[in-house]
Order: structure tokens, then C-alpha cells, then sequence
């Protein structure tokens, strides 16, 4: 009678089990790819853009005697390859909040207020709620004169009120744009009522702008 064939060696079986285990991995791996490939690549570009953002501002920023600030780190910086990378994040994933975000800084430091706006308007519209992206929103709110909508998205943070501050003496008040100076103040005042430097600031800025009080 003919022979019974040989029994697999333990090893050898352990082996094929091995590399099925490799196999179904793979698989999976390449089906989560082709799901999430977008938020995965929109993450890639725009941890790249964030990385080229921070190397060019820390190299003109003045971390010893603050003698610029970060919008005057930005105004002098080329920022042209993280705004690309950025940019490319965007157009990979639409819904990706770092490529906003940062845009919309690079934006709002260089005065390009309505495009910082759509920026963190998109963001918004995408979900996205976390502290950062309601600071920039309300940034961008105040340059588009709209401090009330502003007011609303930053109130409860923790730094908005200074945040609002700051950026109404340095980014407006010291660049004559009393208008948006005003707004920011206004902003303020909602946020806080009890801030007099707010109130009193706001008025002056008013009256740089011949408005009635």
C-alpha cells in the first residue's frame, strides 16, 4: 500500500502561520491606506510645513531682549516653501487643522486679513473647536471687523483676553490701523467688562478715527 505522506515539521508549520499573520497585516494595513490615506499624507505635509515655519521664524526671532515680535520674525522671514508645504497639506486633506492654523498666522502677520480668515473659517466649518483654532478665528473675526462673533468664540479661554490685548497695541495701534485697534479693544470689553484699559484704549482709538463717541 502506498505510503502516508510525511507530517509537517513543527517549525515549518509555525512558519506558514508566520507569514499569513504578515500576509493579513499587510492587508489590513494597505486597506487603512487607502481609507485614511488623505488625513495620513495631509499630516505629513503639514508636520513639514510646521517644521520649515518654526526653523525659518526661530532663526530672525529674538528670543533674548524681545526687540521684534513674532509678527516682525514673519514680515522679514521667507516663509515660501512651509506656505507651500502647508498649502499642499490643505489641498490633501481640506479638514486638516495644522495647515490651517498655520497659515492663517503666516496670514494675520502679514496683513492679509481676509485670507487669514477664510483659512480659520474653513477650520471652523470643518469641526475643529480646540483652543488654537478659536484664538486664530478670533483673530481673524477682530481684523475683519466683526468683534462681537469674536468675543463669542474666545470667551473662557485663558489667554484671550491678553492675547487680544497685545495684538491690539503692537499689530494695529503701532501700525495706525486704529480701526482694527478698536475692534480688538472692543473685543476685550466684551469678553471682560471690568477691563478699563480696554475701554479707555478703545475710545482713544475712536478718536484717532474721528468717529463719535
Amino acid at each position: 500500500s502506498p505510503s502516508s505522506p510525511p507530517p509537517i515539521a513543527p517549525n515549518m508549520a509555525r512558519r506558514r502561520r508566520t507569514a499569513v499573520a504578515w500576509v493579513v497585516m499587510a492587508l489590513a494595513f494597505a486597506v487603512f491606506l487607502g481609507v485614511r490615506w488623505q488625513t495620513v499624507a495631509g499630516s505629513w505635509y503639514a508636520n513639514l510645513g510646521a517644521l520649515e515655519q518654526a526653523r525659518v521664524e526661530l532663526r530672525g526671532y529674538d528670543t533674548l531682549y524681545f526687540q521684534i515680535d513674532i509678527d516682525q520674525a514673519r514680515q522679514g522671514a521667507d516663509l515660501r516653501v512651509a506656505q507651500r508645504l502647508l498649502t499642499r497639506a490643505k489641498e490633501i486633506d481640506p479638514r486638516n487643522p495644522t495647515a490651517r492654523q498655520r497659515l492663517a498666522s503666516i496670514d494675520l502677520s502679514l496683513g492679509r486679513y481676509p485670507e487669514a480668515l477664510a483659512e480659520m473659517q474653513a477650520a471652523w466649518d470643518g469641526g475643529h473647536r480646540d483652543s488654537v483654532t478659536r484664538l486664530l478665528y478670533g483673530d481673524a473675526l477682530v481684523a475683519a471687523g466683526q468683534p462681537e462673533r469674536a468675543a463669542e468664540v474666545v470667551r473662557g479661554l485663558k489667554w484671550a483676553e491678553a492675547r487680544l490685548l497685545g495684538q491690539a497695541w503692537s499689530r494695529y495701534w503701532e501700525d495706525k490701523d486704529y480701526r482694527r485697534a478698536a475692534d480688538a479693544w472692543a473685543a476685550v470689553s466684551l469678553i471682560n467688562p471690568d477691563n478699563k484699559t480696554a475701554a479707555e484704549s478703545r475710545i482713544e482709538a475712536e478718536k484717532r478715527l474721528g468717529a463719535p463717541q
